[in-house]
């Protein structure tokens, strides 16, 4: 096996554990939008938004974080 098949399967094992994070995420997304909801909160709060981005290293970090977000916020919004 080449070096590069090992560094692809290395990052398929790795993708498979962010895609099982990102639903657990979104799982939490749901409760939050049901809590903020029942007490009338905007789902958009950019102080917390600001928090997470602050946290991160680098842009590439920050791009994928601001693509979650607004996904997160998709969600929130969804039937709402």
């Amino acid at each position: 096996m080449n070096k590069l098949t090992v560094l692809r399967r290395k990052i398929d094992k790795i993708d498979e554990k962010i895609a099982n994070l990102l639903r657990k995420r979104a799982e939490k997304v749901i409760e939050i939008k049901k809590l903020k909801k029942s007490k009338k909160l905007p789902v958009t709060d950019y102080n917390r938004e600001r928090e997470i981005l602050d946290k991160l290293e680098n842009d590439y970090e920050k791009a994928i974080f601001k693509k979650i977000l607004l996904e997160s916020r998709k969600i929130q919004k969804k039937d709402r």
